[in-house]
């Protein structure tokens, strides 16, 4: 978790945040994961980069999607 907050932190962006931790290895799936939903609940998806999903899997990204609108039907 130390790493998270502190890519957090030490960037300007959700980019650069991101960036800076899956680049300290380890369990960087995980560090990425963690990071990247404290961005999103903070920035929404305009902090998403706009050329990241068009390189998704169209399946993976469909999958994504489906998912996402599933966790916010269960919150409503």
């Amino acid at each position: 978790m130390q790493a998270v907050l502190q890519a957090f932190f030490e960037e300007e962006s959700s980019e650069a945040s991101l960036i800076n931790v899956l680049n300290r290895g380890g369990d960087a799936d995980t560090t990425g994961a963690i990071l990247g939903m404290i961005s999103g609940a903070l920035y929404g998806l305009e902090a998403i980069p706009s050329c990241w999903p068009r390189v998704l899997n169209s399946d993976i990204k469909d999958a994504c999607r489906y998912q996402a609108g599933q966790l916010i039907g269960f919150w409503k």
